[in-house]
């Protein structure tokens, strides 16, 4: 791998990757991996063979393992085609937290934001992506450029010298064999659970696993040092010195509402440290922003958008919008978003229409603001600017002068038509008149109306049946 250019993949699926003769009682352990990122984090989970499909981040044969950081950058490099990131993780008693290890083992990135994944295009069938947190795997046609150390203090390196002259006559040495020195191996990495995801608790709760010391000079712990860094890894402000403690609860009252991270530093008595972080995770103790447009012209069995405009400091989650009897939802990914609702006000003049709406973020703050619609007989020239969208450009919906006298002269013509007064070829050319503008009135205008106008139309039409059959 090291002398093979490599091919990229860009995405921003997660991908699982297969590993088979992992031991579970090695204490120190490295996952090598080559990717990167121009912004943004991944989540690198340890999940056992028990693990199948589903979702990682809740399986039981799963666990959180580290954070990864595109700002980090890689640890070393091997050749121009092959540079790691390295992630530390510890298994005590068999398990990596509380994950119990297996031979075949996954260990699965969860992308934030886009990353840069290298590989050799040889399908092993030992990677796979998915779209979402796992309910459905899909194999890659390629091997990560990635590999697992694992050593303890039984652990040797041996060498072998093979020495060829210029005749190709070689002599191969011995093997020699030497311990693993690691008087100066720092402590496991603590495995930092908490906090995650989205919290508005005041205070916020850290927890984190308990770190092994494994140098034959000193087996003792000191303290543990928690630290608060931006989402970009940078530190902000030291927290405390928790001592052995393995959790800590954090007033987060004066810390603004952004993306953090927690990094846990555990320290022996050689001053030998090793560093966990949290998730980056979101601090969001404030509640959303609504308002709702006013209107004063809302006309009586008219379509219209109610619009309502949401905000948040970070990321919103779902509206719930109700207007009287009538409830819509809509489920939010932005941080600021206008809703236009469509609706019929199926309601005479007079009538107060309530509209509430109700909306909340990820970390669970909500707000409700509500705005009163009093429904007018027609467009009183107000603020009602938010008609129904669909265009109708051929007539003039009817008022009540108008359908008062289209009432008489249907009336007037039903008497004709039945004394004989009025011909066949008028009948034909008015009923078609009627039926047209009682189909124009119920889609384009009200409703209310055009059944009226088809009420009269029918009668019309009555009485052409009934001069049919006097003739």
């Amino acid at each position: 791998m090291e002398q093979t250019p490599h091919t990229v993949y860009s995405t921003t699926n997660n991908l699982k990757v297969q590993f088979t003769q992992i031991k579970n009682n090695m204490p120190y352990n490295f996952l090598e991996f080559m990717a990167n990122s121009s912004s943004g984090t991944e989540d690198i989970y340890y999940c056992n063979s028990s693990y199948t499909t589903g979702s990682f981040t809740s399986s039981a044969n799963c666990g959180l393992v580290w954070s990864q950081s595109a700002s980090v950058g890689y640890n070393h490099t091997h050749t121009q085609y092959s540079k790691h990131m390295l992630v530390p993780f510890s298994i005590t008693n068999n398990q990596i937290g509380n994950i119990g290890v297996s031979n075949q083992s996954y260990f699965v990135f969860k992308n934030s934001g886009s990353w840069n994944y290298y590989y050799l295009a040889n399908d092993t069938a030992a990677m796979q992506t998915t779209a979402n947190v796992g309910n459905s795997w899909t194999n890659f046609a390629g091997t990560l450029d990635s590999h697992v150390h694992q050593f303890d203090s039984k652990t040797q390196l041996c060498t072998q010298i093979n020495s060829t002259d210029y005749y190709l006559n070689s002599n191969l040495s011995a093997v020699r064999c030497d311990n693993e020195d690691i008087s100066r191996f720092a402590p496991s990495p603590p495995l930092v659970y908490s906090p995650s995801g989205y919290s508005n608790k005041i205070p916020i709760l850290i927890n984190y696993s308990n770190s092994s010391v494994f140098s034959p000079t000193d087996t003792r712990l000191v303290y543990y040092q928690i630290d608060l860094l931006d989402n970009n890894s940078n530190f902000l402000a030291g927290i405390t010195n928790n001592s052995l403690s393995l959790n800590y609860t954090m007033n987060s009252s004066t810390i603004p509402d952004d993306y953090y991270q927690v990094r846990v530093t555990a320290f022996d008595n050689n001053t030998f440290s090793s560093i966990g972080s949290s998730q980056i995770f979101a601090l969001d103790k404030t509640s959303p922003n609504c308002s709702m447009l006013t209107f004063t012209g809302l006309e009586q069995f008219s379509d219209v958008f109610l619009v309502s405009t949401v905000s948040d400091n970070l990321m919103l989650e779902y509206d719930n919008l109700s207007v009287n009897t009538d409830d819509y939802f809509n489920l939010l990914n932005s941080s600021s978003i206008t809703l236009q609702q469509p609706y019929h006000i199926n309601y005479v003049a007079g009538t107060v229409l309530t509209a509430t709406a109700r909306v909340s973020d990820l970390a669970g703050n909500s707000y409700t603001c509500t705005q009163a619609y009093t429904v007018q007989s027609t467009n009183s020239g107000g603020t009602n600017t938010t008609e129904s969208p669909v265009s109708i450009t051929f007539g003039v919906c009817p008022t009540s002068a108008s359908i008062g006298l289209f009432i008489f002269v249907m009336v007037l013509a039903f008497i004709l038509i039945v004394i004989g007064f009025i011909g066949a070829f008028v009948i034909g050319f008015f009923g078609s008149l009627m039926l047209f503008l009682a189909t124009f009135s119920i889609f384009a205008c009200n409703m209310w109306i055009g059944v009226i106008m088809w009420a009269v139309s029918c009668l019309f039409m009555l009485g052409f049946i009934l001069r049919w059959i006097k003739a």
